[in-house]
């Protein structure tokens, strides 16, 4: 009867007030007595109840749309937050993680950054939102902060449901220039297996080019993720897959991926098509909010950690681990040499101390074949220049050399640029822990473009920031920083708050080391060319960041007084291990391609090899040929070396390659070497050989593996097609190593 049904929904309302009391949730409690009251006794009365995370007015109302209205409270409170997970080598990643986290935060949604090497699998539970952006490192491996989380997943022993009702979206980084091949294939495999294991993919994969404007790509997909998570936070709709199946792969080696149709990162859509890339994005959504920031600025107190004024490396000592790697220790710099003195490009040789002479610390190790991460600073005359342009109303009396602490006004969404670190300057953040050259991102662009009073200024800046083309001319290729858009756009009113918000971290470098660990245990040496360029909107004369750094720094002086004495001479720096090592048995053959001072890890294995050699006289060494191709003779680095490596056996055949006409014959490319001498190279691939490449050119990579397939194709008589395949499956061997920039 009526009163029966009446009678069972007042219990069930009675029930749903003492659970959510219990729960601590007090208004829905008092919304489902209100609405019991108003449904059942006063149908006219209006009730306001907390729904999907705000207030609604309720109108009169029955008893089962109460229930709903009650479920969708406890939904909505009970939503997972969304997980950013990140896998990162350079930091790119890291930066797109903490963009998207700003502007998750800024929609409302709860959100959090987490580094891959944090992963645990109990964080997938059922209702977890997860983002991954995820990066390739090498010829298609996953970056090492997220090999175990890749080991775990691609493992075939998981359960297939076992990520049942995990909403998932993944956006990954490569680099087309480097590796064709292998394109986005951690990325791509990442999406096929949570789809495999039962997980629910909200957003379509967008696959993102670095050679190709990755900041358009990721703005992009970004928009679109996030207003479809916005929309449906907490039952998110399944997708199908936007850019095709992903072949399988074995936990410890990834696998080319099965070419796929469509969602290289070019396509800015939400949906799986093929069809072809508009130039354009969508108009950018006008917001009020491009002057806030998510800190506040304020004078350090008396007692904060501070550092030794005037020290080029106090970050070094006061912001570890927070912003340096644990392992990070400063070091001596014996010597910082010119190899090539006749060449019109500077390229150097800096030789550190392993010993960080630090009471308890040991003196740093490494292997042959290892890098180096550096920490470089940006220059100073850009700092002081960017200082002048800021407003510095909101910094403590306005000066740039007030020691300062953090406020963070929105934890959700913390500055990306300043982690925990003890009170700093606001010129030794820009100096040493903001990269102020880092390309304005189409998000930077349009907040810049709310920011200028004058039109025109505002008019443009929205077109680069919505126009691919225009943003790859103009921003990329020019180069522009944000440094330069301030001058260009006076009526731009940026303060120093908002910059930091704006700007990524400076990001270490990695640098092949270029000393064998036998020969020399007590120093590391690396090699590399002192970049320079003319920006083509203002032709001027600049350099690369982290090369000219090094190329400045003198020698330390005083290497028996503690480092805590000293202000210059040392290197913050610290010892990455790679896979890019000799076989252990040196009977083994070995075939090496060098382009420029991709020549630092094969000047090593010389000086290894002929350590081993003297050492041991009745040693028997495997072939080893070098392919090192330069512009001309003068930039043709450690020719002492090499000529005594093949005078002991080191090396057996030397073939160099000059891309610059020479005496009227015309210049031959490193790749067009490797062609020539398909014979050679395909016996010693024969005899079982391993073949290492490393170089900085872009494309470099990509040619060097077309010139193998060439190799396969004319001495195995093969098709096109079926020399693609010889060469991903003889990658999936092991035997192919890169150590590409």
């Amino acid at each position: 009867s009526e009163r029966e049904r009446e009678r069972v929904l007042l219990g069930r309302f009675c029930f749903c007030f003492c659970f959510e009391m219990l729960r601590g949730g007090g208004f829905a409690a008092f919304a489902a007595a209100t609405a019991v009251r108003g449904s059942v006794r006063a149908p006219t009365s209006v009730v306001a109840a907390r729904a999907g995370g705000m207030l609604q007015p309720l109108q009169p109302m029955g008893p089962l749309r109460v229930l709903r209205l009650l479920s969708m409270a406890a939904r909505a409170r009970g939503a997972q937050p969304l997980q950013i997970f990140y896998g990162t080598q350079t930091g790119t990643a890291r930066g797109f993680a903490e963009q998207l986290a700003e502007e998750a935060a800024s929609t409302g949604v709860d959100c959090k950054v987490v580094d891959l090497k944090e992963f645990k699998p109990e964080i997938l539970k059922p209702g977890t939102n997860a983002a991954f952006l995820v990066a390739c490192y090498g010829a298609g491996e996953p970056t090492d902060n997220a090999k175990s989380f890749y080991t775990w997943l691609m493992d075939e022993r998981r359960p297939t449901g076992l990520l049942k009702d995990v909403n998932f979206a993944v956006f990954g980084l490569g680099s087309k220039a480097t590796h064709c091949d292998r394109f986005c294939v951690v990325g791509i495999n990442v999406d096929r297996r949570f789809e495999e294991l039962g997980a629910n993919r909200v957003f379509p994969r967008v696959d993102g080019d670095d050679s190709d404007c990755i900041e358009i790509q990721f703005d992009d997909w970004q928009r679109g993720f996030l207003e479809k998570f916005k929309n449906e936070p907490s039952r998110a709709t399944p997708v199908a897959a936007s850019a095709g199946p992903a072949c399988a792969v074995k936990p410890t080696a990834a696998a080319a991926p099965t070419p796929a149709p469509a969602t290289t990162a070019t396509t800015a859509t939400t949906t799986s098509t093929t069809a072809a890339t508009p130039t354009t994005t969508a108009a950018p959504t006008t917001t009020t909010t491009a002057a806030v920031a998510s800190i506040r600025l304020e004078a350090a107190k008396a007692d904060s950690p501070t550092f030794q004024a005037g020290s080029r490396l106090f970050h070094y000592r006061t912001m570890r681990p927070a912003y340096y790697h644990e392992k990070t220790h400063s070091l001596a710099i014996l010597r910082n040499r010119e190899v090539t003195p006749d060449a019109g490009r500077s390229t150097k040789e800096m030789t550190i101390s392993v010993n960080p002479r630090i009471p308890g610390v040991h003196p740093l190790r490494y292997t042959t074949g290892d890098h180096l991460v550096v920490y470089p600073t940006n220059p100073p005359q850009e700092v002081s220049q960017l200082l002048e342009r800021l407003d510095l109303s909101g910094v403590p009396g306005q000066s740039p050399d007030q020691l300062l602490s953090i406020v963070r006004l929105k934890p959700s969404s913390p500055c990306p640029v300043l982690p925990e670190a003890p009170a700093v300057t606001l010129r030794q953040a820009l100096a040493h822990i903001v990269d102020i050259r880092a390309p304005p991102t189409p998000k930077v662009l349009r907040s810049l473009a709310e920011l200028a009073a004058d039109p025109a200024d505002r008019q443009r800046l929205t077109l680069w920031a919505s126009d691919k083309d225009v943003y790859r001319r103009e921003i990329i290729d020019a180069p522009r920083h944000l440094l330069d858009l301030l001058k260009e756009c006076p009526s731009i009113r940026l303060t120093a708050e908002r910059f930091l918000d704006l700007q990524p971290s400076l990001h270490p470098r990695y640098y092949s080391i270029s000393s064998s660990s036998m020969k020399s245990p007590t120093e590391i040496s690396i090699t590399y060319r002192v970049l320079d360029y003319y920006t083509k909107h203002s032709n001027e004369h600049r350099f690369g960041v982290c090369t000219r750094f090094l190329a400045d720094q003198p020698v330390c002086q005083q290497t028996a007084a503690p480092m805590e004495q000293q202000l210059e001479g040392f290197l913050p720096c610290h010892v990455w291990a790679s896979d890019f090592k000799l076989p252990v048995d040196p009977s083994t053959p070995i075939l090496m391609v060098a382009g420029g001072t991709g020549i630092a890890p094969f000047k090593a294995f010389m000086e290894e090899r002929i350590f081993l050699k003297t050492a041991n006289p009745d040693l028997q060494l495997g072939p080893a040929v070098l392919f090192y191709g330069v512009r001309n003779p003068s930039e043709l680095g450690y020719d002492a070396l090499l000529q005594k490596a093949l005078a002991t056996g080191a090396l057996t055949a030397l073939h160099t390659c000059y891309s610059d006409s020479i005496d009227g014959k015309p210049g031959v490319f490193l790749s067009d070497g490797l062609i020539s001498s398909t014979k050679e190279i395909h016996g010693l691939i024969s005899q079982g050989a391993y073949v290492y490449v490393c170089g900085g050119a872009k494309g470099f990579g990509t040619s060097i593996a077309a010139a193998f397939k060439r190799v396969f194709a004319q001495e195995e008589q093969l098709s096109a097609g079926q020399a693609d395949a010889k060469f991903t499956s003889w990658l999936n061997t092991g035997f192919y190593l890169e150590d590409l920039s």
